[in-house]
């Protein structure tokens, strides 16, 4: 019984981990992307704002 019910921990616990990594990475790739948005939106207002002066 002990030898089944091992493996399927470890499986469970392999899981989780990839759940948790999986979930930390894609909300590290989402702030990214909105800040690279961000800054990638205040660069173009910036050059445009410095065209229109200039």
């Amino acid at each position: 019984m002990r030898m089944i019910d091992k493996p399927q921990q470890t499986v469970a616990w392999k899981a989780n981990a990839f759940l948790m990594v999986w979930t930390l990475g894609v909300t590290h790739v989402l702030k990214f992307l909105s800040a690279y948005t961000v800054s990638k939106a205040q660069i173009h207002a910036l050059l445009s704002k410095e065209l229109l002066e200039g």
